[in-house]
């Protein structure tokens, strides 16, 4: 007698497929993504097995879907900032949020120490 190796889900017999060890416990891929699998915040569909799973303060993204809310460049391997929850490319965050000099009217970029001077 052949012994099972069946999702610890569904029981569908995982002889001959792939599928995803948690806990000790095999699970067949659709029943693994739909337990445990987390949801992009940008489209809202589940991030895969096969998919890269981006996170930031408990929230996911597909690394596709990773970007800039303000100019839409990709933010994978890039640093970034927040701005009312939503993720901004350092560049974007300068231009649109940042101080600006006083007298050369450049961008003071974020993590620059700034002085503040009061005239009497």
């Amino acid at each position: 007698m052949t012994e099972r190796f069946d999702c610890h889900s569904c029981n569908e017999s995982l002889l001959g497929k792939k599928y995803v060890l948690r806990e000790e416990n095999p699970y067949c891929i659709n029943c693994y993504e739909i337990l445990y699998s987390n949801t992009c915040k940008e489209c809202k569909k589940l991030i895969g097995c096969t998919n890269k799973d981006l996170s930031y303060k408990d929230r996911h993204w597909h690394d596709e879907c990773f970007h800039c809310f303000k100019c839409r460049r990709s933010l994978v391997d890039k640093s970034f900032l927040t701005k009312d929850e939503e993720l901004v490319c350092t560049e974007c965050y300068s231009n649109e949020y940042s101080s600006k000099c006083y007298e050369c009217k450049s961008t003071i970029m974020p993590g620059k120490k700034t002085v503040t001077i009061t005239l009497r």
